[in-house]
């Protein structure tokens, strides 16, 4: 990796590049039939109306997503967490998480919640070294998940 990677708030004109990496991350740990979900995604001005959508870039590419909703007054769902394959092994997942939960702690919630695929082995591990708890799947989760995982901010 050559060169500095920037951290920005997804706009609207990201959406298509965004959509894009959804489908080759999920692509490629092979996921199939996921396409509704990914088209049917809220544009990025909506989705930062009620949480928040960020973006990694890297050499004028979008190459990481990271994003929150609210699902209670003091939680919030962590989700669209995704890397290019090129960029992983840089620590960079773990700079995103931590900058998520900064935002997240920054708003005044406590408690975060995600859902995520035993095919991510990576991100499960980095998940439980930052102190999430696995829990077990809800049924009404995602087919494409069978990991829920929480985690309770400290406080201060």
């Amino acid at each position: 990796m050559n060169g500095p990677v920037s951290w920005q708030k997804a706009q609207n004109s990201d959406s298509k590049e965004i959509k894009a990496l959804i489908r080759q991350v999920m692509e490629e740990f092979g996921f199939k039939n996921f396409g509704a979900q990914v088209d049917d995604m809220p544009e990025p001005d909506e989705f930062n109306a009620k949480g928040f959508l960020g973006t990694l870039r890297y050499q004028d590419r979008i190459l990481g997503t990271y994003a929150f909703l609210p699902s209670s007054e003091d939680t919030v769902e962590i989700q669209k967490i995704y890397l290019a394959p090129e960029l992983r092994g840089n620590h960079l997942g773990q700079e995103m998480m931590s900058l998520l939960e900064r935002i997240i702690a920054g708003r005044g919630f406590r408690k975060i919640t995600m859902l995520s695929s035993g095919r991510y082995q990576a991100a499960l591990r980095l998940y439980d070294r930052l102190g999430y708890s696995r829990l077990q799947r809800a049924e009404d989760a995602s087919i494409f998940c069978d990991w829920q995982l929480e985690k309770v901010l400290a406080d201060g």
